[in-house]
C-alpha cells in the first residue's frame, strides 16, 4: 500500500552523515595514496575514483521499505512516464532478506528488488539460504548471541526476527562446515610458514588455553598451539567439553524407554561432545596432550 511522506528523523540524518564521512575518507585516501604527474589525464583519476566507489558500494546499510518507495516514486515510470505512481508488494521473506515488487498503479509496470542473494551450501544446490542471514548468524557466533539474542538486536533496529529456529540451526551447521574448512587451510598454511621460518620440521610453539565462561567452573574449553615465528599463527587447536547436550536430552528417554535409550546412545557415542573428565583448570594441559 502507499505510504505517506515521512520527515527524516535525527537517526536517519546521523546515518547519512556517517556515510558522507565514510565516502570522504576514501576520497582523502585516494588523494594521499594516488599521485599524478602533470601528464596524467583525467581518465586515470576517474579510474581511481571508480575503484574507491566500488568499495563503498559493497557497504551494507539499514533502511526502510518506505525510503525505497519514496526514492522510486521520485523517478518517472519507464512505461507510462509518470511519477509518484508506485506501490509495493512483498512477495517473499527469508529472514532478513525480502523479495519486493514495486508496482506502478497506472500501467502495472513491475520493478523487482531484493536486499540479499542466495548462497550455495554443502547439502543442496537449490538452497533457500541467503548471504544476509548467514552474516547475521556469523555475527551472533562471534559475540555469543543465539537466535533469541539476535532477535532482540534486529528488533531494536525496527526489523522482523531472523529465520525460524529450525532454519537457524541449518545456518549454524553450514557455518561450522565452512569454518572448519577455513581453519584447516589456515593452519596448513601456517605450518608451512613455520617450517620455512625455522628451516626445519622442528619448530618452537606456545600454548594458549581458553574457557567458555570465566573462572574454573566452565564446562567447555580448549587450547591452541601457536607458532613463535613472525607473524605468530595458530597451528592446531583442541576443543574439550565436560558435558554433551545430546546425552542430557537422552536422559529423558531413559526413564520412559530403556531399550530405545540404549539404541540411541550407541548411535550417538561416536559423535559425543563430552571428551574430557576433570577440572576446568586442567583443560589447557589436556588439550596439549590430545
Amino acid at each position: 500500500s502507499r505510504l505517506p511522506p515521512l520527515n527524516k528523523s535525527p537517526s536517519q540524518k546521523k546515518l547519512e552523515s556517517s556515510i558522507s564521512r565514510f565516502e570522504q575518507s576514501y576520497k582523502d585516501e585516494s588523494n594521499s595514496e594516488e599521485s599524478f604527474d602533470s601528464t596524467d589525464d583525467e581518465k586515470q583519476r576517474q579510474e581511481v575514483l571508480v575503484r574507491k566507489m566500488i568499495m563503498i558500494a559493497n557497504v551494507n546499510i539499514i533502511t526502510s521499505i518506505r525510503n525505497f518507495l519514496e526514492t522510486i516514486n521520485q523517478f518517472k515510470c519507464p512505461k507510462c512516464d509518470k511519477t509518484d505512481s508506485y506501490c509495493f508488494h512483498i512477495t517473499k521473506r527469508l529472514g532478513l532478506v525480502y523479495f519486493i515488487n514495486f508496482i506502478c498503479s497506472n500501467c502495472e509496470n513491475v520493478i523487482r528488488f531484493t536486499n540479499g542473494g542466495r548462497i550455495m551450501t554443502s547439502q543442496t544446490k537449490n538452497s533457500q539460504m541467503t548471504d544476509m542471514n548467514m552474516m547475521l548468524v556469523l555475527g551472533g557466533a562471534l559475540v555469543g548471541l543465539n537466535r533469541r539474542g539476535l532477535s532482540k538486536v534486529v528488533g531494536t533496529l525496527g526489523m522482523l526476527p531472523p529465520v525460524k529456529m529450525r532454519n537457524f540451526q541449518k545456518y549454524e551447521n553450514e557455518l561450522v562446515v565452512a569454518t572448519r574448512e577455513a581453519a584447516d587451510k589456515s593452519m596448513s598454511t601456517a605450518a608451512n610458514e613455520a617450517r620455512s621460518h625455522f628451516s626445519s620440521n622442528d619448530t618452537s610453539v606456545s600454548v594458549d588455553g581458553t574457557w567458555m565462561t570465566q573462572g574454573f567452573s566452565s564446562l567447555h574449553g580448549g587450547g591452541t598451539l601457536i607458532s613463535v615465528s613472525n607473524p605468530s599463527k595458530v597451528l592446531d587447536y583442541e576443543i574439550l567439553s565436560r558435558k554433551c547436550s545430546v546425552c542430557c536430552g537422552l536422559l529423558g528417554i531413559k526413564e520412559k524407554d530403556g531399550e530405545k535409550y540404549k539404541e540411541l546412545l550407541d548411535e550417538h557415542l561416536s559423535g559425543c561432545e563430552a571428551n574430557y573428565e576433570g577440572s576446568a583448570g586442567g583443560m589447557e594441559s589436556a588439550a596439549v596432550r590430545h
